[in-house]
């Protein structure tokens, strides 16, 4: 039976990775108003995932010991730091995106940072994936482990409704 701590953070993170791809179409459609929409809702679940991962699942996390040097819980902290960064870098670039001739160009040149921010995130989910949340689900009594789903899933079930506009 898969454990729902690591099935809560791969829903989550399969979610995150649709909505990035759905702001990139937008973007190389050249429609800004829903290219920014998307990048809004984007950023804010991925800023709420990261604080409520900090805030519960790496402090539990980081009480287990005995990590992979792939798992140390300071690299699941500098992951979230990068992307942090990544989201600052992203957003200050889609702002300084405008109607006009040379607005493909601007995009094209723009895409190697999504790319890079897209393979942050994609290594990051891997790294959770197969080390971190299957370590908890090792060791966490199966009601510690829901109560950390639950964290997590009602945490972006209400950035969704409210930042999103989807229930």
């Amino acid at each position: 039976m898969p454990d729902p701590l690591t099935e809560a953070n791969r829903a989550i993170h399969a979610w995150i990775g649709a909505r990035l791809l759905d702001h990139l179409d937008s973007l190389t459609a050249l429609d800004l108003p829903t290219a920014r929409e998307h990048w809004r809702g984007l950023a804010a679940v991925i800023e709420d995932h990261a604080t409520v991962e900090d805030a519960l699942v790496f402090p539990a996390y980081a009480a287990l010991g005995a990590y992979p040097v792939t798992g140390l819980p300071a690299l699941f902290t500098a992951d979230h730091q990068l992307v942090r960064a990544g989201l600052a870098a992203l957003g200050e670039q889609l702002a300084g995106l405008a109607e006009g001739p040379d607005l493909r160009r601007k995009v094209v040149l723009g895409l190697d940072r999504y790319i890079s921010f897209r393979h942050l995130l994609m290594h990051h989910t891997q790294r959770e994936n197969e080390i971190m949340y299957p370590r908890l689900g090792e060791v966490l009594d199966e009601g510690v482990r829901a109560e950390l789903a639950g964290g997590l899933m009602g945490a972006h079930d209400q950035v969704v409704r409210d930042v999103v506009g989807v229930a």
